[in-house]
């Protein structure tokens, strides 16, 4: 949310428990938490799996954002859509 309210309506994240969702889970074969898949056009485009903080997955979307800036000459930082997956650890 912090990452869509910097780059505005060129960014929109989905948020779900991957655990109580296993239908989504399961259709994006989530094997590591956290992961973020970036969409555009509604196909799956990059794969984020196991980053470890905030400043980790800045570098890892910038990365991917500098490359659309290459391909279609749009401002840095921009992402055609996101959705980030997570699952709640439960207990037991």
């Amino acid at each position: 949310v912090q990452f869509q309210s910097k780059w505005g309506s060129s960014v929109k994240t989905v948020d779900f428990n991957a655990d109580r969702s296993l239908k989504i889970a399961n259709t994006y074969r989530l094997s590591t938490l956290p992961t973020l898949i970036l969409f555009e056009r509604g196909k799956v485009k990059h794969r984020l799996e196991g980053f470890h903080s905030k400043e980790d997955l800045r570098r890892q979307l910038e990365a991917i954002a500098s490359s659309y800036v290459k391909k279609a000459s749009v401002s840095p930082g921009v992402i055609p859509c996101s959705v980030r997956l997570r699952a709640t650890p439960t207990a037991g």
